[in-house]
């Protein structure tokens, strides 16, 4: 068999086993997996391509490994083959394809021929296309298909999401770019435990917490929403919060129910983005990449760091540390917050670096122990918590930006929008305003007021009337 048969087969075999292939990715258990966000826009560019609405037909996914890339692929696989039953849709992992000595470019080709349609006067054809990035040239081949077939419609996902969002940028910004980041605890109660969110309710808190004038102001707006937080609460027992921020927020370890074998898949798929996607990502010379888990794991212990202190314990320059760093954000593994200040001035001082998911910093402690105590490490894991919230909502909603105050006993964030900001502390157990209120008399009039998410029973406004306490069930359901 020469190689185009080999490819024809290929193509005709993915062709008879989609539904089976795909049907897999969407259940656990016999149990069809509930959709998330991201579902619904899909869905919304799909039927508004058939509709002639709208001509975005070209839809890119990126994001962390594990956050479900490929089983949103599949639901909109399905969706596509229940509305549109006479629409030509395939799936192919590309990852899958190279393996078996096929280019992007062939299996496109293949495909077309195989269902009589050429690609100028092609309709109703959908090709879906997972881990996209792992071949070179992707962006190119998807551009001429993008332009000279206006009846098809791309939809691919990819590991890394600055590496997808820039080459995207290279095509002609012919693509519309839909992230897919790790849970958020409403999310994870749809599709863990059948809680759904009660309409409206997450607009009514953002527009609380973030567009208030004052503390007053963002006291009686909370206020106002307590009996539908109640109401969503009735469903939500405290162990599903428990279990949301140790393992709960990468959905493809929801099926394993030993908290032990979620940290070793997890550590296996971080040990995959370090050197599977990174070396994609930027040119890091190859004695580099041990160095990022090396680092990770500092990372672990650390509110913030030196570079060139970290540099010289891990034996590397400051600049190849900082490359490591920034290709760890660009693979979405890690968040980074600024200290918040001047250009000139923030400069001067260290950035924090929290996990994009809390179960990778939990798998971490898991997998080495840490000196800190109990109340050090789940502060930092509540804390990477926060930072995932703020970096979905200012990301998704291109609202704010985010900052830590660096001095000493100054709050953990401070959500920059326009010329104002909010500030934010969080923490396990009880806390007071006083850290807030410290960062913003350092802010002056920028800052409009502050918010401590923390374990109080109650909603809460401070004496100085400059702070509001509230309970994280509050800040979990604004995300």
């Amino acid at each position: 068999m020469d190689n185009k048969e080999r490819l024809q087969s290929y193509v005709r075999r993915q062709i008879e086993l989609c539904d089976e292939i795909l049907g897999a990715k969407i259940k656990v258990g016999g149990k069809v997996l509930k959709t998330r966000n991201i579902y619904i826009k899909i869905c919304e560019y799909i039927k508004n391509f058939k509709s002639g609405k709208s001509d975005r037909r070209w839809v890119i996914i990126p994001g962390l490994r594990g956050t479900g890339k490929t089983t949103v692929l599949a639901q909109s696989y399905f969706f596509i083959k229940d509305f549109y039953p006479n629409a030509d849709v395939i799936y192919f992992s590309i990852d899958d394809a190279m393996v078996n000595g096929f280019s992007l470019i062939e299996v496109i080709d293949t495909y077309m021929e195989e269902i009589g349609q050429e690609p100028e006067t092609a309709k109703d054809v959908f090709i879906m296309l997972d881990e996209v990035q792992n071949n070179y040239d992707w962006a190119k081949i998807l551009k001429t298909y993008h332009d000279k077939s206006p009846g098809v419609f791309l939809l691919c996902s990819g590991s890394s999401a600055v590496n997808l969002q820039s080459n995207a940028d290279v095509a002609g910004r012919r693509a519309e770019i839909e992230c897919l980041y790790p849970m958020s605890f409403c999310e994870y109660e749809v599709v863990e435990h059948d809680v759904y969110p009660i309409k409206g309710l997450k607009s009514k808190l953002d527009d609380a917490l973030y567009a208030s004038k004052d503390a007053r102001e963002c006291y009686a707006k909370l206020k106002a929403c307590e009996p539908e937080i109640v109401e969503y609460c009735k469903n939500v027992k405290p162990s599903h919060w428990a279990k949301y921020i140790k393992t709960g927020s990468l959905p493809f370890t929801l099926p394993t129910s030993d908290e032990g074998g979620v940290y070793k898949q997890v550590l296996q798929t971080v040990e995959k983005i370090v050197y599977k996607d990174l070396p994609q990502i930027d040119s890091i010379d190859a004695k580099s990449i041990p160095v990022a888990m090396s680092l990770l794991q500092l990372l672990s212990e650390a509110d913030s760091i030196s570079v060139s202190k970290v540099a010289n314990l891990l034996g590397v320059s400051p600049v190849t540390l900082t490359s490591i760093l920034d290709s760890l954000c660009r693979a979405e593994l890690l968040i980074k917050v600024k200290p918040y200040g001047s250009n000139f001035s923030a400069a001067r001082k260290n950035s924090k670096y929290l996990f994009a998911s809390s179960t990778i910093r939990a798998a971490l402690y898991y997998r080495n122990g840490s000196p800190a105590s109990e109340d050090v490490r789940d502060g930092r894991i509540l804390e990477d918590v926060a930072g995932l919230h703020f970096y979905r909502r200012n990301n998704i909603n291109h609202a704010g930006d985010l900052f830590y105050d660096s001095a000493q006993g100054g709050a953990d964030f401070i959500i920059k929008t326009g010329d104002t900001a909010v500030v934010f502390e969080t923490g396990r157990g009880k806390k007071d305003s006083t850290q807030v209120e410290s960062t913003l008399d350092r802010i002056g009039e920028r800052g409009r007021y502050g918010v401590t998410v923390c374990d109080t029973a109650e909603i809460a406004l401070s004496n100085s009337e400059k702070n509001v306490s509230i309970p994280w069930r509050v800040f979990a359901l604004a995300g």
